[in-house]
């Protein structure tokens, strides 16, 4: 009797499962690429070398464009690569070994920016800061 009762009540309910559902068909938000990089000064040939050390190949399918800027130099910028190739120093892909030069006359604070492809997204992946000395007290 309690078997009979018990099948009564899981056949109307048999419909309302949960199913797995198929995969979305809305693509995922584009994200910037890994990219791990070094900013050194070079006071012989008065410019930044920028090395790509490590990360995922930067690619036009995941960047719109990568810059080196120098705000306080009147906003020094050195393009890497853009995917409308303006004014690119270099061609897509990078990958990890990579370098850049960018020329300034005296070290200031500098990044390394990744667009994202459709240009509303931007992020600094790495940064420069000159080192700030503190006076020690004479005693």
């Amino acid at each position: 009797m309690h078997r009979r009762a018990l099948l009564a009540t899981l056949v109307p309910l048999s419909g309302c499962m949960l199913t797995p559902s198929g995969p979305s068909t809305t693509a995922y938000p584009t994200s910037g690429p890994n990219i791990f990089a070094t900013i050194d000064w070079d006071p012989d040939r008065e410019a930044f070398r920028v090395t790509f050390d490590r990360g995922n190949r930067v690619t036009a399918e995941n960047t719109g464009r990568l810059f080196v800027v120098t705000p306080g130099a009147d906003g020094v910028e050195t393009v890497w690569v853009d995917r409308d190739g303006t004014d690119s120093v270099g061609e897509f892909p990078l990958t990890p070994g990579a370098t850049l030069t960018h020329e300034i006359p005296e070290p200031a604070t500098t990044r390394l920016v990744w667009v994202a492809p459709e240009r509303q997204t931007s992020r600094a992946v790495a940064v420069w800061r000159p080192e700030t000395s503190t006076p020690g007290a004479d005693g």
